[in-house]
């Protein structure tokens, strides 16, 4: 039955949980009591992934962060969240020192991290130098008052 709620089969697992309901063994209510608990921290980790996806969509980088914290992950995790809410900010600084923290052993992660931070470094970059270089362009000034 974990099986169904680790693979979000939501029907089948809801399904085995009343089975174990229905039985008079009290070992099988034990094990229902736990699933139920184990069910509703899939769930409201599955509504902090939700609400953390709307939030960036939303560019709501507060409620981003309330979020983050509300993951049932590990503390590694978070700080790689972090990072990446960071690096969606423009904060490369505070990604990297970020990134820089993290206590893993998965040193591949973190590396992987720190190769996009630098992919989006230069991206922004590149974009920050188009955005100035089209504000200052004749064809901007050509515009100006011609309404």
């Amino acid at each position: 039955m974990t099986v169904f709620f680790k693979l979000r089969n939501r029907q089948k697992a809801i399904s085995g949980l009343n089975t174990l309901r229905s039985l008079q063994d009290p070992a099988a209510h034990k094990l229902a009591e736990k699933l139920d608990a184990l069910s509703a921290t899939l769930d409201a980790h599955e509504a902090a992934k939700q609400a953390l996806e709307n939030a960036l969509r939303d560019y709501n980088i507060s409620v981003a962060e309330q979020e983050i914290e509300k993951l049932q992950v590990s503390p590694s995790q978070r700080s790689i969240l972090k990072a990446y809410l960071n690096m969606y900010r423009g904060r490369f600084d505070e990604a990297r020192s970020e990134l820089n923290s993290v206590s893993t052993t998965n040193y591949a992660i973190v590396q992987e991290g720190l190769d996009t931070l630098s992919k989006a470094e230069v991206n922004y970059r590149s974009l920050s130098e188009k955005a100035y270089s089209f504000l200052y362009s004749p064809v901007l000034r050509k515009n100006v008052g011609s309404s």
